[in-house]
């Protein structure tokens, strides 16, 4: 941005902007239950304009631009990258449409911020990471759980050995079995992992390192009615978390 300087603070010119900030045209694809963690969230950067929704149900994309200025609707995301003018695109569809959604934005010359986990195979996500490495736009991953106050105090206090060497951190995730509309969702171990225990290996990660070794183990029982239970074994730089 252009600018002139000013009054000299402490010695030195300050340049003061003369322009106004251009914001950024921002598009969500995916608005279900988005909706309620990004809706106030971009109503309060200044920087940030929502330039349009995508969701493959019409009217819950409509519900959210009602009350954001009505920016377009589309139901197909080709449709949006090529009518949309955006400069960025936040991706909140359901898991296994992400890793797709996320190249196809980036080559289009989308900035991208993606809801995790991505889903697909390790080869898939390889093709990703060459995306990435290509592209002139940015790729951030979404990791919510870093900016909770909690998690970074653990850190804080990790990093400072309030608590001593930390050895180990333990995880523990379970679901009420009155919960039934609950449990039918996250039918396998497959689901519990990718909708609780991700965002948790990554707070590992971010506490203790990069993770070394993986070691895992399941407990799936044909024919009774005692839950299953599984575990998984992370061997970190800096300790290991379960």
């Amino acid at each position: 941005r252009r600018g002139k300087p000013a009054a000299p603070l402490g010695g030195r010119a300050v340049m003061q902007d003369t322009l106004p900030l251009v914001p950024l045209r921002i598009a969500v694809v995916g608005c279900g239950s988005s909706r309620q963690w990004y809706a106030g969230a971009l109503k309060e950067i200044p920087s940030a304009r929502l330039a349009a929704l995508v969701d493959p149900d019409l009217s819950v994309a409509r519900a959210w631009a009602r009350q954001a200025g009505n920016p377009p609707c589309f139901t197909e995301f080709d449709e949006f990258l090529s009518k949309a003018s955006a400069d960025a695109v936040l991706i909140a569809s359901p898991g296994e449409l992400r890793l797709t959604q996320a190249m196809r934005a980036l080559r289009a010359g989308l900035h991208v911020l993606c809801e995790t986990p991505l889903g697909g195979a390790p080869r898939e996500i390889a093709l990703l990471e060459e995306a990435v490495a290509g592209a002139k736009t940015s790729f951030v991953p979404a990791f919510p759980r870093r900016y909770d106050p909690v998690f970074e105090s653990v850190r804080e206090r990790i990093a400072r050995l309030d608590l001593g060497d930390t050895v180990q951190v333990r995880c523990d995730w379970g679901f009420y079995s009155g919960l039934s509309d609950r449990r039918s969702v996250l039918s396998s171990w497959r689901g519990v992992l990718t909708t609780n225990a991700w965002q948790t290996i990554d707070l590992c990660r971010w506490w203790l390192g990069e993770v070394r070794t993986v070691s895992a183990d399941i407990d799936a029982p044909e024919g009774t009615r005692r839950d299953s239970l599984a575990s998984i074994i992370l061997l970190h730089a800096r300790g290991t978390s379960i």
